[in-house]
This record gives structure tokens, sequence and C-alpha cells, in this order.
């Protein structure tokens, strides 16, 4: 046996090669670095049940000394700056004499007072300094903790987690020595950081948990600079909104020439529009949430000309970072109504969740409309009701509007009426109320598009028709 073998490898040898030689002669390994017990528990960390990852390494590193001291007259001279390492070497257990071979001026090997050997995890630490891996940071969870419950302060919550910003030092290092031991069972050091952390927070919280899945405050801490970082799960409300006046759109729509800025085309607004549904929504419960922002997901939208009344439009109101969670949405949505001035009405609330927006967006609804519409030439009510009942019997195949073609793919899409009514009035004009799939474009139903919805009421009397006015009497929610 060659007697340059390192004492990493002739630990694994002596030892036998099985188990309980992998494990020591990794850790051997691993300490011909300057590293701290959780550091080095942490190599081991799936193994041992029921210790800490302190617990582990100091454990691992008393066996390893154990072995060490037995092999010490055979161990090659260069193996002594592991046997620095190891808890043999303390004045509470007896001095050993300075072995002839240590090596000289090495950094690693520490003296206290006549030449007394003791390892370096016993040297007082400095921030910054101490275990090569970790910088002796597990001395300063209190401290993020600390930090944490500043950050906590003036958030309403009931469940929180802990996550960890590793700075690109510390994972090269850590990256490095897993390249070097190869472990089969170790834990990053940022899931150590976390649960320390999150121990401490747990217990002071009591009237908190620690949630995995789904917490509604992470506090995301980063070691090295001492700063946390707060990440507030939205809120999610649910409801359905009247629309009761035309010219309002359903989302804010800021000026595209500007961008939002305020230019000649907007008058300086940044803004087409006065105010939208979104806007007389979501301002009352942001305020009330703490929040820092809204957004209206509803499901499908609506022309800015469009009324829609009946049960209401479904929507999903989102707010972000929210300070407040405990809100009274039923005296919030009547806030809504009187301060909407009679523009919107809110229906129905209820909290929700973020896994319901797509749902929102892509569920199979039916939707009634009631049109006012008027004709280029004088039209007979029985070929207007004749006319309104073949759309029925097929499929309505719609190319993508002319009016929405800039925003919107150019498809050709295939949608189904299920119920069609239609009357004449005195003065010329004709209503018609259709009961059609979601998705399809009512305008363009009645005017044709130009050739772009066919059939369509236009096509089939053979005349032009213009659509006055445009109401959503009822969207039909199959799942309600």
């Amino acid at each position: 046996m060659g007697s340059d073998m390192v004492g990493s490898d002739r630990i694994d040898e002596e030892w036998g090669g099985g188990l309980g030689g992998m494990v020591l002669g990794k850790a051997a390994k691993a300490l011909e670095r300057d590293i701290c017990d959780r550091c080095l528990g942490r190599l081991f960390a799936r193994s041992g049940y029921g210790l800490t990852n302190e617990e582990r390494g100091r454990s691992v590193r008393i066996v390893l000394a154990l072995v060490a001291e037995a092999l010490d007259d055979r161990i090659a001279p260069r193996s002594h700056q592991l046997m620095g390492k190891l808890p043999v070497h303390s004045t509470t257990v007896g001095v050993l004499d300075e072995p002839s071979d240590a090596p000289e001026d090495d950094p690693e090997w520490n003296t206290i007072g006549g030449g007394t050997p003791s390892p370096p995890w016993e040297e007082p630490s400095v921030l910054g300094e101490g275990c090569w891996l970790c910088h002796d940071l597990f001395d300063h969870v209190d401290e993020l903790s600390e930090l944490v419950k500043e950050k906590a302060s003036g958030i309403e919550f009931s469940s929180f987690l802990i996550g960890c910003r590793v700075d690109p030092g510390t994972s090269s290092r850590e990256n490095m020595l897993w390249k070097d031991v190869d472990p089969t069972s170790a834990e990053p050091l940022k899931e150590e950081v976390n649960r320390e952390v999150g121990k401490i927070l747990d217990n002071l919280w009591s009237d908190r948990e620690v949630e995995k899945g789904n917490p509604e405050v992470t506090f995301i801490l980063d070691p090295l600079f001492k700063q946390v970082d707060v990440q507030i799960r939205p809120l999610f409300i649910g409801g359905r909104y009247r629309k009761l006046v035309r010219g309002i759109p359903q989302t804010r729509w800021p000026c595209h020439t500007c961008r939002g800025k305020g230019c000649p085309r907007c008058d300086g607004k940044g803004s087409l529009y006065e105010t939208s549904v979104e806007q007389l929504i979501g301002p009352t419960i942001m305020e009330a949430a703490k929040g820092k922002n809204y957004k209206l997901h509803g499901m499908g939208r609506e022309d800015v000309d469009v009324l829609t009344l009946g049960s209401g439009r479904p929507f999903i109101l989102e707010i972000s970072s929210p300070g407040v969670r405990g809100l009274d949405l039923d005296d919030l949505f009547s806030k809504i109504d009187d301060r909407s001035g009679g523009k919107v009405e809110v229906l129905e609330p209820r909290w929700t969740d973020r896994k319901e927006i797509p749902d929102l967006k892509s569920r199979d609804v039916k939707k009634r409309y009631f049109a006012r519409v008027v004709f280029s030439e004088k039209v007979d009510e029985e070929k207007l009701k004749y006319g309104i009942s073949l759309l029925a019997e097929g499929p309505i195949k719609q190319r993508t509007p002319e009016r929405v073609s800039h925003r919107r793919a150019d498809l050709v899409r295939e949608r189904s009426l299920h119920e069609v009514d239609a009357r004449l009035l005195d003065d010329g004009r004709g209503e018609v109320t259709v009961l059609a799939d979601g998705g399809l474009y009512i305008k363009e139903l009645l005017h044709g598009d130009e050739g772009r919805t066919q059939p369509s009421l236009a096509s089939i009397l053979d005349l032009k028709i213009e659509v006055e006015s445009l109401t959503v009497l009822d969207v039909l929610d199959r799942k309600e």
C-alpha cells in the first residue's frame, strides 16, 4: 500500500470498503476543507433519523476522529491536516504533543498558547470567516429572523414560507464540495437556512403556519446582504357585473400612441376612455386590501357600446400584494355600486383563486343578446322572421371581423344559434333576440361584415343592415 495515500482513502480502505467506510471516507474528504458541523452533517442529511445536521456532523466527526487516531501512525504525513480538524485535540480530554511531521506555517493548523493544537472550529469566528462553505451563516439565523419579522409588520396573513437566495460564491463552493465528495444523501444549504429560520418564526407566530403548497406570504432571504424580499399571494375575488351604460370598455384601454403618457390623440389623459368596468370595480377593493394594483379577468368581452344586463357577466378581480386579506365582500360590492354612479352593478361576491381564471376564460357558455337594427329598405315582418329562423338551421361560419383583425388571429370559426326571434317596429326598425354560442360575433351575424360571416341576416334578406344597439341579456354559465 503506497505511503502517500491520503487520509480519506486510507480510512475507507482500513474500514473495509463497506457503508461505514464510504461515510467516513466522504467525511474525511470533506474535512480536507475547513467546514463546520452543519455543513458536514448536511452531506448526510437523509441519514440518521431525528438528528439535526449539526448533531449529525458532530457525530460523524467524532467517529472519524476515533478511526483516524487508531490509524495515526500509519497515515501519510499530509493527512495530519485532517487530524487537526478532528475533536480529539482538546484541552478538556488531554493534549497530544504536536506531531513531528505536522506541516510548518500551515494556516489550517491552529495552535493555542505554547504550541497546543486546536481544531479551527474552536477558534472564535469573525463574520465572513470561519466555515469555508457557509462562512458561519447559521450563527446569524436569529438576525435573519428579525429581518423577516420587520418585513412582516403591517401584513395580514395566516400562512407563510421561507425561501433563500444563495449568493453565487456560496453556491459555487457547495457545488465544488459535492463534486469532490459525491454525497448520496445531501441537502442544499438553502434548505437548511429555510428550515432553521422557519422554525424560529413558526414558534414565534402561534397564529400562523408554515405552508409549502400555496402560502399567503413568502419571505425570500438574501443572507449575504442581509436582505429580505416579500412575495404576497394575490387576492382573487369572483362575482358578476352588470354594465348599465354604453361607452365603457371592460378593462383599462391605454392610448396606443403615447402608451399612457398623454398625447393629442387621447387629450393628454393617457387613456382612450374616461373609465372602464375594471376601473369602476378595482380601486375600491384594492384600497380596502391595501394592495398595489388590480386586474379584471372577464368571461369573454363585450364592445364598448354594449350593455350587459340580466344576471351579469362573470369576472374575477385580482389584487396584487395585498396587506389586508380579511375583507367584507358584501360591503365592498355595495360600495362599488354606490361609487359607480349607476354605471356598474356587481353581484354574487365570493372568494376564489388563480386556478379558476383559465376555466373562466375557456368555459363553454351561451349568451342571450337583444339587438335593434335599421334596414336599408322596407322589410316585411314575416320575411324577417323567416330569415332569422334560417340562421338557426346550420352553423355560422365567421372569419375574424375586420374591426378586430388587427389584434386577433385571422381564423374562420363555426358557431351556432339555439334560439331566435324577431319583430318589426312601427317605424320600420327591427328587434332581434338570439341565444348563441359564446364567441359568436352578433353584430357581424346581422350585418354580414362584407361577406366575412356566412350566412348573415343581411345576406338572407339581401339588403344592408345597421346595428343600432346591442345588449347582452344574459350569460348562461353551464356550471351554474
